[in-house]
C-alpha cells in the first residue's frame, strides 16, 4: 500500500490489491481487478519471495513446500493468469530470481531450488512465448539491501565480498527490471540479467 501512495504523491495512478502470490484462485481474481482497472495489461514483474536460512536436513517440508509455493508456483500462478492478456498487448514478464538459482548456497537448499526453477521456467516460456509476441526474461540479485537479506542475517549483515566491495540497492534491482520491461529490450527475450556487483564473474 505504501507504493501505491508514494505512487499517487508522485501524480500518477496505481491500484493496490493484497495477494498470496502461491494462491491461484487469488491471483486469478487480483489479474480481473487490473484488467477491470486499466484494460488491458503490458508487463508483469514477478517479485514475490520468501527465504529460509537453514541446514538441508533441518529442513521441514512444510517449509520447502511453503519456499516453493510462492517462489515457483506464485511465478506459474501469476504468468498464467495474465499470459491471455499479454498476447494481446504483445507484452512483457520480467521474472525475480537470483544467483541462487545459478549456483548454490549452504543452508539455503529450499531457496536455491525454486530460484533455479524460475531461471529455467522463464527459458521455458521464452521459447514458447516469443511467437505470440511476448518476451520473458528475469533478473537474478546477488547480495542486495532487502527486507528478506535483513531478515536472514539481521540489521549487520556480513560484509559482502563482490569485487564492487557492497551490497546492492533495492533500486538497482528495479532498473534492471525497468530496462528488461522497456521498448530499449526489444530484442532481449530468454535472458538471465545478473546484478551482484560482479560475485558471479
Amino acid at each position: 500500500m505504501a507504493t501505491a501512495d508514494a505512487v499517487a504523491d508522485t501524480g500518477g495512478r496505481s491500484l493496490a490489491i493484497p495477494c498470496d502470490a502461491a494462491d491461484g484462485p487469488g491471483v486469478d481474481a487480483a489479474v480481473r481487478q487490473v484488467l477491470d482497472w486499466e484494460g488491458r495489461l503490458d508487463v508483469v514483474a514477478n517479485v514475490a519471495a520468501i527465504a529460509l536460512s537453514k541446514p538441508f536436513h533441518e529442513t521441514d517440508p512444510e517449509d520447502w513446500a511453503r519456499i516453493i509455493a510462492v517462489n515457483l508456483t506464485g511465478t506459474f500462478l501469476v504468468t498464467r493468469a495474465c499470459t491471455d492478456a499479454l498476447m494481446a498487448t504483445h507484452g512483457v514478464v520480467v521474472n525475480v530470481a537470483s544467483t541462487a538459482g545459478i549456483s548454490g548456497i549452504a543452508g539455503m537448499s529450499a531457496y536455491c531450488a525454486s530460484k533455479g526453477g524460475v531461471v529455467v521456467f522463464t527459458r521455458a516460456l521464452a521459447r514458447k512465448y516469443g511467437p505470440a509476441g511476448i518476451r520473458v526474461n528475469c533478473v537474478c540479485p546477488g547480495a542486495v539491501d532487502t527486507a528478506i537479506t535483513r531478515a536472514l542475517h539481521g540489521h549487520t549483515p556480513p560484509p559482502a565480498t563482490a569485487p564492487l566491495g557492497r551490497r546492492g540497492r533495492a533500486e538497482e534491482i528495479a532498473a534492471a527490471i525497468t530496462y528488461l520491461a522497456s521498448d530499449e529490450a526489444g530484442f532481449v527475450t530468454g535472458s538471465v540479467l545478473v546484478g551482484d556487483g560482479g560475485s558471479q564473474a
